[in-house]
């Protein structure tokens, strides 16, 4: 596993009106696959069993008509998983 370091970087304003500048470091992880099959990148074929998404999507909406892919943050997920408690939503 191999970890690459970026850094994010903007400039915050404080309650006195002074700008500060923040630096996040985020470490990003390489050996996990995104786990579509014609993705050349990633090695699928490990041996440990992990989910495959479909070749073709099967989900469309009004506000994107072609096949896609949901991928929901995690920090959405902890914000709104009383909405996925309930099996009528």
């Amino acid at each position: 596993m191999t970890l690459h370091r970026r850094f994010k970087t903007f400039l915050q304003k404080t309650a006195d009106g002074r700008l500060v500048k923040v630096v996040r470091e985020h470490y990003v992880r390489d050996d996990i696959p995104c786990g579509h099959p014609s993705c050349g990148a990633c090695s699928l074929n490990d041996g440990t069993g992990r989910a495959q998404l479909s070749d073709r999507p099967t989900l469309s909406s009004v506000l994107c008509p072609f096949p896609h892919y949901i991928v929901p943050d995690t920090n959405v997920l902890l914000a709104a998983v009383c909405y996925f408690d309930y099996m009528c939503v």
